[in-house]
């Protein structure tokens, strides 16, 4: 039930950001951007998934790496009597700044998909005769289609 709740308050808020309602109508939007997308945002909650692994793994791994790295081979080798528990130190902060930097990439990639949907509803509203956008880049629109 927490999670529906949290999914609804992201998808509120975003669409707050964007079209300056109130939280109840927000909330109402986004629900119904997401019920009747329901592949686009599948598809970039896998896609979003797979990113973050590979974000949290390449950023945790390359920083703890890289700092035994330092450790080891330079001067500072000889005051240091254990470089296994300031490794792990290291380790311990890089997964918090790992999963702070995919979060707010998490709420990016949410927000231009909420974006591009609702430029197409604006463009429908208008009178267009297809899906296609209004101020998309032609990249992001033909990703998306």
């Amino acid at each position: 039930m927490q999670c529906i709740i949290e999914f609804i308050n992201r998808n509120a808020y975003i669409t707050i950001a964007i079209t300056g309602k109130n939280f109840c109508y927000a909330a109402k939007e986004g629900f119904g951007i997401v019920w009747s997308n329901p592949l686009r945002f599948g598809a970039l909650a896998g896609v979003g998934r797979a990113l973050s692994f590979v974000g949290n793994l390449l950023i945790v791994s390359l920083s703890t790496i890289s700092f035994y790295l330092i450790i080891q081979y330079t001067p500072f080798n000889e005051k240091i009597q254990n470089p296994f528990l300031m490794t792990a130190i290291v380790f311990v902060i890089s997964v918090v700044i790992s999963m702070v930097f995919v979060y707010v990439f998490s709420a990016a990639m949410d927000t231009i998909l909420i974006c591009f949907i609702l430029d197409e509803q604006v463009f429908k509203a208008l009178g267009g005769t297809s899906s296609k956008p209004i101020n998309a880049p032609p990249e992001i629109a033909e990703l998306f289609n």
